[in-house]
């Protein structure tokens, strides 16, 4: 879960950022992680702890990229219900 969730995010944008720069015309980057980034919760420490690594690499990320004009956001769901 930890590797797959953290490690996923950084190859992806590892990737993204290589074609942004390359192209030379900034870009968007979206993480989609979670309330559980910021709020620990019970019995979720790996997925708590993958989506704040999460979270801090798209802000890392948003520093990085700034002066190529690539932009890093994250959206921070809380529960779905019907």
């Amino acid at each position: 879960n930890m590797d797959i969730l953290s490690t996923g995010y950084f190859l992806v944008s590892r990737e993204a950022f290589r074609l942004f720069r390359a192209q030379k015309i900034g870009g968007n980057v979206v993480f989609v992680a979670s309330k559980n980034g910021l709020a620990a919760s019970p019995n979720a420490a790996a997925y708590c702890t993958a989506k704040a690594a999460e979270i801090h690499l798209a802000r890392c990320l948003a520093l990085e990229g700034a002066e190529a004009q690539i932009r890093v956001n994250v959206v921070n769901p809380d529960a779905v219900l019907r």
